[in-house]
């Protein structure tokens, strides 16, 4: 066996004390830390959750799949709806031309009615004045309508309008 005495002994002071030193763990020299349990658990651990990692995984593609469906299907809906807010706007000049032509049959039926000397009350003057006031507004607001059919009718109707308001 090893005597401690003796090798105290035969030391001198600085050896020794370089000794404690080394041997006391003040001054480290590049510790390797093997932890074989960390390893292992850490092992166990991907073993175990291989399977949640592919379900979650897949969880993400098809979210990725289904963010790229709805962008499909958002671009579709503005699109269509952006059709038919077209039609919708042509649906709307077109009733409003209808309403239009219909004032002009009314102001030309009107006329007629005067020429066959058919008397008119003094409130039928007053709403066709206001059919053929709408019937103008439009006619200057959209210079492509078809005009002019009225233009001699207008002008006997309110002669006769006048005539009628004097009474």
């Amino acid at each position: 066996m090893i005597d401690i005495n003796y090798i105290l002994k035969h030391l001198d002071i600085t050896k020794t004390f370089i000794i404690f030193i080394l041997s006391s763990g003040i001054i480290q020299i590049s510790p390797i830390k093997i932890n074989p349990y960390s390893r292992f658990v850490k092992w166990i651990g991907d073993v175990a959750c291989a399977s949640t990692r592919e379900d979650i995984n897949k969880l993400f593609d098809k979210m990725d799949r289904v963010e790229v469906k709805q962008a499909e299907t958002e671009s579709k809906l503005n699109t269509s709806i952006a059709i038919l807010q077209t039609n919708l706007s042509n649906i709307e000049k077109v009733n409003k031309e209808n309403e239009i032509k219909n004032i002009r049959r009314q102001i030309l039926l009107f006329y007629e009615d005067l020429r066959s000397g058919e008397d008119k009350p003094l409130d039928s003057f007053h709403s066709i004045l206001a059919d053929i006031d709408e019937y103008k507004k439009y006619c200057e607001e959209n210079p492509d309508f078809k005009n002019g059919y009225t233009a001699n009718a207008v002008e006997i109707i309110r002669q006769k309008a006048l005539l009628e308001m004097k009474q």
